[in-house]
């Protein structure tokens, strides 16, 4: 099993805070992608392979939704 340990969480919110909200809203969709790039190549790495239906069925994808902040 992974460990994952996030370091500068309240940080990096302040910061996302002060920019502007379509450059924050880029940024963060971005890290969201990565992050589940990275979690969608270790469940491949760990997946039987027996016949290799589940690796090619592990993928990832994100999707935006508009909501809005009342701090924004």
């Amino acid at each position: 099993m992974s460990n994952i340990k996030l370091v500068g969480q309240k940080e990096l919110a302040a910061q996302l805070l002060g920019i502007d909200r379509k450059i924050r809203v880029a940024v963060e969709k971005k890290a969201i992608t990565e992050v589940n790039k990275q979690i969608a190549e270790k469940l491949r790495q760990n997946a039987p392979t027996d016949s290799g239906a589940l690796i090619k069925s592990i993928t990832h994808k994100t999707k935006g939704y508009r909501y809005s902040h009342s701090n924004e």
